[in-house]
């Protein structure tokens, strides 16, 4: 939280002089640090199940988000937080209690 508040202020700070600030915040992510942990089958199903997509994301994922932000496609954003978790912030009920998880049917 100290790090996306330090941000939105350089990019108010660091603006006028054509800088622009932002942050990624990855969630569960498929990585060579992590490879040990998600290679369990059951873990890994446990985790994903916790993720509205479904699936662990991978480095790649978050490598796309900072290129985009690196790109002149993203030459007028400043100031925010990409989240590449796969909508897992947004989905606090299981986290609580009070949600399976698990995909809605339709």
């Amino acid at each position: 939280a100290a790090l996306i508040m330090l941000i939105r202020q350089l990019s108010l700070e660091w603006g006028p002089d054509g800088i622009r600030c932002n942050t990624v915040s990855p969630g569960p992510t498929y990585t060579p640090m992590t490879k040990a942990g998600y290679d369990d089958a059951e873990r890994r199903a446990q985790r994903e199940s916790m993720i509205p997509l479904q699936k662990l994301g991978m480095a790649e994922d978050v490598a796309n988000a900072i290129l985009f932000l690196l790109g002149n496609e993203a030459g007028h954003i400043s100031g925010i937080d990409i989240l590449v978790d796969g909508a897992m912030s947004n989905n606090l009920m299981p986290a609580t209690g009070g949600g399976t998880g698990q995909k809605a049917s339709r």
